[in-house]
C-alpha cells in the first residue's frame, strides 16, 4: 500500500536512510541522520512537499519524498525528490516504481502540476 508518510513511519525511514548513507554514495550523506533530524525535515516539507511510504504487511518497505532544491524566491516550484527501498525487499524495483508513481501523484494534486 503506498500513502503519506506520517509520525510513526519515521524510525523505518530512519533505518532505510542511514543504510543508504552507510552502504551507498548517491544518498550524498556522510554522517547518519538523527530521529530529530529527520522529523524536522518532514515537519519542513509538510503542506507543500509530498512524502509517502510503500508498507507491506505493516513495514515500510520503501519511501518517497521532495524538499526545496533552494530556499530563494527563483527555486519556488523546484524540489529535490528521493525514493528509496530496502534493499532486502525481493521486490525492491517493484516498491520503488509504485512508490515513484504515487508520488508524482501527490505531487501533482499538492503542487498542481505535471
Amino acid at each position: 500500500m503506498i500513502r503519506e508518510a506520517c509520525e510513526r513511519d519515521l524510525p523505518a525511514i530512519l533505518d532505510i536512510t542511514n543504510i543508504e548513507i552507510r552502504t551507498d554514495a548517491a544518498h550524498f550523506g556522510t554522517e547518519p541522520l538523527l530521529l530529530d533530524d529527520l522529523r524536522c525535515e518532514i515537519e519542513s516539507a509538510r503542506g507543500r512537499y509530498p512524502w509517502v511510504v510503500c508498507e507491506t504487511n505493516g513495514a515500510v518497505n520503501g519511501f518517497a519524498k521532495a524538499a526545496p532544491r533552494k530556499p530563494r524566491g527563483a527555486y519556488a516550484w523546484m524540489a529535490e525528490t528521493a525514493c528509496t527501498s530496502r534493499r532486502s525487499t525481493a521486490n525492491a524495483a517493484l516498491v520503488g516504481r509504485c512508490t515513484r508513481r504515487s508520488f508524482h501523484a501527490c505531487a501533482v494534486r499538492t503542487c498542481g502540476r505535471s
